[in-house]
C-alpha cells in the first residue's frame, strides 16, 4: 500500500498520502458538482465500484464489482454488504452483479450433428 501511495501525486486538497483512501469521495464530489453545474434541474446518479463514508450525499450507488458464480463468492457478498453499510451507506443501494465468467464448464459441449 505504501508503494501505491508513493506513486500518487499531491492532490488539490493536500498530500496524496492523506487523501489516498478518500479518492472515491473526492471523485464523486467532482462528478456531482460538475453535473449539477451543467444541469441543476436533474438528479445526479453515479454508479461506482469504490466507496467511502459520506459518498451518499453525492448521488452514488456502489456496485460490488464482478462476483464469481460459486457459492463461496456469493456468501462473501453478505459480509461485504454488511461491512459496507457500517460506513454510513445503506445496504439498499448495494448492487450485486453475479458474473457469468467461470473457469470451469457447467454444461458439457455436445457435437452438433446435422
Amino acid at each position: 500500500m505504501e508503494y501505491r501511495k508513493a506513486l500518487m501525486n499531491p492532490t488539490y486538497y493536500g498530500p496524496s498520502t492523506k487523501y489516498f483512501n478518500a479518492y472515491a469521495l473526492m471523485n464523486a464530489k467532482g462528478i456531482y458538482e460538475g453535473q449539477r453545474d451543467y444541469n441543476p434541474e436533474e438528479r445526479v446518479f453515479i454508479l461506482t465500484r469504490s466507496g467511502f463514508a459520506g459518498m451518499q450525499r453525492y448521488g452514488t450507488v456502489t456496485w460490488s464489482g464482478d462476483v464469481g458464480t460459486v457459492w463461496e463468492d456469493l456468501k462473501a457478498q453478505i459480509t461485504a454488504g454488511v461491512n459496507f453499510s457500517m460506513s454510513g451507506m445503506p445496504t439498499g443501494p448495494w448492487i450485486l452483479a453475479v458474473s457469468a465468467l467461470r473457469s470451469d464448464t457447467k454444461w458439457p459441449k455436445r457435437d452438433r450433428k446435422t
